[in-house]
């Protein structure tokens, strides 16, 4: 599957992963926050990486490396130096150091000074300062006019550099050892900025002047650009490099060329691009260009007087009562008080589609999204224009392993995995966010999962009798339904987008119900009835209750409320107000209907592990993996845990209410006829939390809270070491330093059992799915086993009785057998203790010391 992106922004994002034309990006290119500078100069050939693929881009650069880079930017990209491999004057310079061609180029030019008339110190660290006055130097300003030489230099550099903008976005000390990156972008800036020379006649600095390249409006064609020559300022980029920088274009376009890892800019007004700026789509952006050739382009960025002043969604756009004015997710802009109207565009399209009052009009009772940005292109703080990019949401009507197909969304045909950026684990009855093939630079669809936000409907805004808005858990949200009828008290499941809802779909697991565990009056400051509700969330609070299916109750009336049963609640100022769950009836809250049916159950009852069900009498329950479920145990604990954890349980009998019926089974199903609250008391041992694996180095007995001995121990995890943990036995005496345990917790206490079945081997060689083994410790070939996503690799270095030291997790713990030699022969030491379910490791613990077998004492 073609998982690239995961896009929910509001406007595809510019890639991270830039590819040079030099070839593939460094191996540490997610470390460069310079990527535009970096990736430029990479790409003209003035700065390489090292011969590991990496940049190093917070290494320093040394004065021998800068004289490279300036002789490869003044000569046009050019870096062979050999006809300047004469003797240096500086005798740390010797014949054959790698840079005695830069160097003896760039002091002859009088671009860079040794540290002292004998010495040039290569490899020493050179600051942001001493790079700006060499780059200064090469735009044109001589050292001894400018001040760029004896005392007070660096003032005047810096002055200098901060002037012509060579230090913009440098975020690093310019009086200090300059890293790499930064370095990058103080030079390519100085490509951007103008030569000077020096004039005689005023005695002053002035800009040189060279033809170039504009785009400028057609004057017979609205909406329309075109190249003309015209006289330009020269910039160190043009004059060393052959580089344009045409300004003032307005970029609407971003397409990935067939078969290539380039992209076209504006329909083919620029080809062969190296860098996805779908980012920059609406603005006016200056484009850098080599040798006149618009297919050369190394480098794209926004006009400075052009920026994105917000972004969001059409639902969250409003117009202002100022007519001059709009508002974008609460926030008032101005618009151009010279615009009649201001224009939509959409992305990857030259002409407006919409007006701004057009496209807010879209929103409503439309699948379309429509994510927008505002553009200011002319720097006075206005909205110019604005772009949108339609985003549709939709229900996932069929998967299979070629793709998915999307309600509506490509003529209903089916979006194949390896050919659009599909999200992971899609499934039948998703609801799904897609960006059309058009609005994307890949020209891919773009299908990510829509966010469901569950809850109660606490208020509705409306329009006669039609819902358009509803507010859930604080939140409002513009309804994108056609005669939308949602009333407040729904429990509800929202398709939700950018503050709009476009579905009430899904489960409705939200059901507001709580377990009482307790009714008094701990407290009794205002007369109120007290009770301890245990939540869907496992959390248990004591509550002020005033009312008990809308009758008002006092602390008095404390056999109102029972114990051990299930109840709805709601909420009001503070107080809580329950509500009755009753057999065979829908569950209500007040007078709204929860679209869920109450069980109580006054017989035997149980959990099928076999069938994973609830079987109460002749009916059998599914179990919703967000269930709610909480079991009364022998120990008369209240054990929480999700419908998830229930289904790796093994059988759980319920037992009965007693002969008063003050204690029952309950239920909540939903209309699918899953469960998804579950209350009931067992005679059983039950423990909260699914089976986990640890390693024991170290015990000890002491007595817990309640004065008992209690087995405390340290062991490693997959969370990490976890110190003095209280577990269920009462001694040491069936456990071991260096044994492997599975654990469940209950509470806080670490319910454990010695781990079985354990295989311990040497790990011949492995990949990010499998790990093989040797058959034994001479070398023959044994079996290889899966590795899943639930898969538990934990790393650990001494195992036995020394008390090991956790090392890490995840692949990065695997590691290879290490080699040893009995009576001449190679053996491998059997590093890895290992679980298996089936053919899948279950887990696999590696010992990193290369000289010790793995220790497991099972």
């Amino acid at each position: 599957m073609k998982n690239l992106k995961k896009v929910l922004a509001l406007v595809l994002a510019f890639a991270c992963a830039f590819t040079m034309f030099a070839g593939a990006a460094f191996t540490d290119q997610a470390d460069i926050s310079q990527t535009e500078a970096v990736d430029m100069l990479s790409a003209l050939g003035v700065i390489n990486g090292y011969t590991d693929g990496s940049f190093k881009p917070d290494a320093t650069i040394t004065r021998a490396q800068a004289a490279k880079m300036i002789y490869t930017i003044w000569n046009g990209g050019n870096d062979d130096a050999s006809a300047f491999e004469w003797k240096s004057v500086f005798n740390d310079v010797y014949s054959g150091h790698w840079a005695e061609g830069y160097i003896n180029f760039c002091y002859t030019n009088g671009i860079i000074n040794g540290t002292s008339a004998t010495t040039f110190s290569p490899e020493e660290a050179l600051t942001g300062t001493q790079l700006a006055k060499m780059l200064l130097i090469c735009m044109g300003y001589q050292a001894d006019k400018s001040g760029l030489e004896g005392t007070g230099y660096s003032q005047r550099t810096n002055a200098l550099a901060t002037q012509n903008g060579l230090y913009t976005d440098v975020a690093a000390s310019v009086s200090s050892a300059m890293p790499r990156q930064y370095a990058a972008q103080i030079m390519y800036n100085a490509l951007k900025a103008d030569t000077v020379e020096w004039s005689s006649d005023n005695n002053a600095y002035s800009k040189v002047t060279t033809s170039g390249l504009q785009w400028v409006e057609n004057p017979n064609k609205a909406d329309d650009w075109q190249l003309v020559s015209t006289t330009v300022n020269e910039t160190m980029g043009k004059k060393c490099m052959g580089l344009d920088t045409i300004e003032d274009v307005r970029l609407f376009a971003v397409q990935q060329e067939n078969g290539r890892d380039t992209y076209s800019l504006n329909d083919g007004a620029f080809t062969r691009v190296a860098t996805d700026y779908s980012d920059l789509i609406g603005q006016r952006v200056n484009v850098m260009i080599k040798d006149d050739d618009r297919s050369k382009v190394y480098g794209v960025y926004a006009d400075e007087d052009s920026s994105v002043i917000a972004e969001g969604v059409v639902g969250q756009l409003e117009s202002d009562d100022d007519a001059d004015k709009i508002q974008l997710n609460g926030t008032t802009y101005d618009l151009d008080a010279n615009a009649d109207q201001i224009d939509v565009y959409e992305v990857n399209k030259d002409t407006a589609a919409y007006t701004l009052d057009q496209i807010d009009d879209l929103a409503d009772y439309s699948k379309a999204a429509w994510n927008i940005k505002l553009i200011d292109i002319d720097g006075d703080g206005d909205v110019n224009l604005a772009v949108a990019q339609k985003v549709t949401v939709a229900e996932v009507t069929y998967v299979n392993d070629e793709g998915i197909r999307v309600r509506g969304i490509n003529n209903n045909s089916t979006i194949k995995f390896d050919e659009n950026d599909v999200y992971e684990d899609a499934a039948k009855d998703d609801w799904a966010v897609v960006v059309d093939e058009d609005y994307t630079s890949s020209g891919d669809f773009v299908v990510t999962k829509a966010d469901i936000v569950s809850g109660r409907v606490g208020s509705v805004h409306k329009d006669g009798n039609v819902t358009t808005e509803v507010r859930v858990d604080g939140t409002w949200y513009k309804s994108a339904i056609a005669n939308d009828d949602t009333a407040i008290g729904a429990n509800v499941d929202l398709v939700v987008y950018g503050d709009m809802y476009f579905d009430i779909d899904g489960s409705t697991a939200s059901l507001d119900v709580a377990v009482v565990t307790g009714v008094g009056n701990w407290n009794n400051m205002d007369g109120d009835l007290e009770v301890r509700l245990m939540f869907k969330d496992g959390s248990e609070e004591v509550v002020d209750v005033d009312k008990l299916d809308d009758v008002e109750l006092t602390s008095t009336a404390a056999s109102s409320v029972k114990k051990d049963t299930m109840v709805a609640y709601d909420t009001d100022d503070g107080k809580y107000l329950l509500y009755t769950i009753k057999d065979g009836e829908d569950i209500k809250i007040g007078k709204n209907d929860t679209d869920h049916d109450g069980v109580v159950i006054e017989s035997n009852w149980s959990y099928d592990d076999d069938r994973a069900v609830i079987e109460v009498g002749n009916s059998n329950y599914d179990i919703a993996d967000s269930a709610m479920v909480v079991i009364k145990n022998s120990s008369d604990d209240y054990v929480y845990m999700t419908g998830e954890q229930l289904l790796d349980r093994n059988n759980i009998n319920f037992t009965a209410g007693n002969d008063d019926n003050d204690y029952r089974g309950y239920l909540a199903v939903n209309d699918d006829g899953e469960v998804v609250a579950l209350f009931g008391k067992t005679t059983q041992t039950i423990s909260s939390g699914a089976t986990n694996y640890g390693y024991i180095v170290d015990m000890n007995e002491a007595e817990n809270a309640d004065e008992d001995v209690k087995l405390y121990i340290d062991v490693i995890t997959e969370d990490g070491l976890l110190e003095n943990v209280e577990t269920d036995e009462d001694s040491s005496d069936d456990f071991a330093i260096g044994m492997i345990i599975t654990y469940t917790m209950d509470g806080d206490v670490m319910v454990i059992d010695e781990a079985e079945n354990i295989h311990i081997d040497a790990i011949r060689n492995y990949t990010d799915t499998r790990v093989r083994f040797y058959a034994d410790e001479t070398g023959a070939t044994g079996n290889s086993y899966a590795i899943t996503s639930d898969t538990v690799i934990i790393a650990i270095e001494g195992s036995g009785d020394d008390a090991a030291e956790f090392v890490t997790t995840g692949n990065g713990a695997l590691d290879n057998a290490s080699e040893y030699t009995v009576d001449g022969k190679t053996m491998y030491r059997k590093n890895a203790a290992y679980i298996l379910d089936g053919n899948d490791i279950e887990v696999i613990f590696v010992e990193t010391d290369p000289d010790q077998d793995f220790v497991a004492k099972n």
